[in-house]
């Protein structure tokens, strides 16, 4: 008796009709996926695009959670900026660490069937939770450079177990929100950058005007008294008026190291303000002119030396000696009991740099060291080889930056406190911090020669705001007991790398 094969025409039918189910589904999930990248690629705010990557990541890979893990500035550790239930930046763990850890070092995604039976699991977060991972899919998140600055996972599928679709699905949601997150923050940078920008406008007006003024009234002191050069009475206003001087010459320079590309219209600004000079002086008689022509004339001669655009020269330097050199440079007696710096150079070290932008750039780092750094602390130079680079680094153990300060540091005109405190303070007093133009300069230089600056910091966690005041003695700090807890408490340190010759 023949086999009955009536039941194949039903069978088949039955076979297309769930291969036509699976193929709507996903049909549907690519229309969802399409419809959350117009949703991710449209949101700007930062805080609320991960709210809407997190609860679109759960619906379209029908999970029961998802997290975002970003990467620090530095590369060290992996942060969940939003995990369902978990207050933000709750979560910190080393890059090399957990699922999440291995995919970002690996650049590849992972399918986890069972969470607990992996190895590479990292328990702590279900610990803090209480949640229990059953399965995970996680992926990388890579940006055009082919960098990865994190991953996307979905934990618990809602039915089964997270397959191939599942897979390629999240890969090409971690696009749309790998594009997100980099539109996201370099439209928060500009948002930074533009509140920086207002900011100048008032700063530098009251970096100017103030000595401006002071020198203003000099002057017209000078011409109404019209005192012999033999009358000494006014050495002590002329002292002053030419620490401002110096002081505005100063921030010229760093100005001009800036903005070197047009130069014509600076020249223009400053040297007016020294014919001005000139003039009140030519107004008095020939006995007075004699003693003050001579310094605003100084004054000049100087601003318009700053001015010319030297010859970038390139050449051998030893490390050991030229940071010897610096550090061995007197600092003004500014009645401080200024910190200790400790040197920790590795001898044989060279670097191939301009002389000059390498002075300007280590000396400017040191002072900013230095005026950040209260009485009695204490600041380390060093220099080393690492891998194929030479590291110089300035670590300061003083005040620290703040969050808001730190997203600006390399952009220029960002004083480190505020207006107020430090427009009566002189260069390395505590505190004067001035118009925050030598980490722009350096940066601009490394990006002319090719080197890298960068920093890491940690506020003093007695003064977290910017407002808040250090006493500038660690003596004299309330909060503490020793130099030990001020050591502990906060500081800056900035690392210059050259490629090693």
């Amino acid at each position: 008796m023949e086999p009955s094969d009536s039941g194949q025409p039903k069978r088949r039918r039955s076979v297309r009709r769930k291969d036509e189910r699976e193929l709507r589904n996903q049909i549907s999930r690519y229309n969802r996926l399409f419809h959350i990248g117009q949703l991710l690629t449209s949101e700007m705010g930062f805080d609320h695009l991960f709210e809407v990557i997190v609860e679109q990541t759960k619906q379209v890979m029908a999970s029961e959670r998802c997290s975002v893990f970003l990467v620090d500035e530095r590369e060290l550790n992996l942060t969940a900026f939003v995990s369902t239930d978990l207050k933000r930046n709750e979560i910190v763990l080393p890059k090399t660490d957990g699922i999440a850890g291995w995919v970002f070092r690996n650049k590849i995604p992972l399918v986890v069937p069972d969470a607990y039976a992996d190895s590479r699991f990292y328990r702590d977060i279900d610990d803090q939770t209480g949640f229990q991972t059953r399965n995970i899919l996680c992926v990388p998140l890579i940006n055009r450079e082919n960098k990865c600055i994190g991953t996307l996972q979905a934990l618990n599928k809602k039915s089964g177990d997270y397959g191939q679709d599942d897979k390629e699905i999240m890969l090409h949601l971690a696009n749309y929100v790998t594009i997100a997150l980099e539109n996201s923050r370099l439209y928060e940078k500009l948002k930074a950058s533009d509140k920086a920008k207002q900011k100048v406008i008032s700063h530098l007006s009251h970096e100017l005007k103030t000595p401006l003024a002071i020198l203003a009234s000099i002057f017209e002191l000078i011409e109404r008294k019209n005192i012999a050069a033999t009358d000494r009475s006014l050495d002590k206003l002329v002292a002053r008026g030419k620490r401002n001087v110096a002081r505005l010459v100063q921030l010229q320079e760093k100005v001009d190291d800036i903005i070197r590309e047009r130069p014509v219209e600076e020249i223009a600004g400053i040297l007016h303000f020294v014919e001005d000079a000139l003039s009140l002086v030519e107004e008095l008689d020939d006995s007075t002119a004699g003693q003050y022509a001579a310094v605003v004339q100084s004054i000049r001669d100087r601003i318009e030396s700053i001015f010319k655009v030297e010859d970038i020269r390139i050449e051998t330097i030893p490390l050991d000696d030229f940071l010897a050199d610096i550090l061995s440079r007197k600092l003004p007696s500014n009645k401080r009991d200024y910190p200790e710096i400790i040197a920790e150079i590795e001898k044989g070290l060279s670097i191939s740099m301009d002389r000059g932008v390498l002075e300007k750039g280590v000396a400017g780092l040191l002072k900013n060291a230095i005026e950040n750094t209260p009485d009695e602390g204490l600041i380390t130079v060093s220099a080393r080889a690492i891998d194929d680079h030479t590291c110089i680094e300035i670590q300061d153990y003083g005040i620290g930056i703040t969050d808001e300060q730190r997203n600006n540091v390399f952009g220029g005109f960002l004083p480190a406190q505020q207006t107020e405190w430090y427009a009566s303070k002189k260069p390395y007093d505590f505190n004067a911090g001035g118009a925050g133009l030598d980490l722009m300069r350096i940066k601009l230089f490394s990006e002319r020669l090719g080197f890298h600056v960068g920093f890491e910091s940690t506020r003093c966690r007695y003064i977290p705001e910017a407002t808040d005041q250090c006493p500038g003695k660690i003596s004299d700090c309330k909060h503490i007991n020793d130099r030990a807890g001020c050591l502990s408490s906060g500081g800056s340190t900035f690392r210059i790398t050259f490629p090693k010759i």
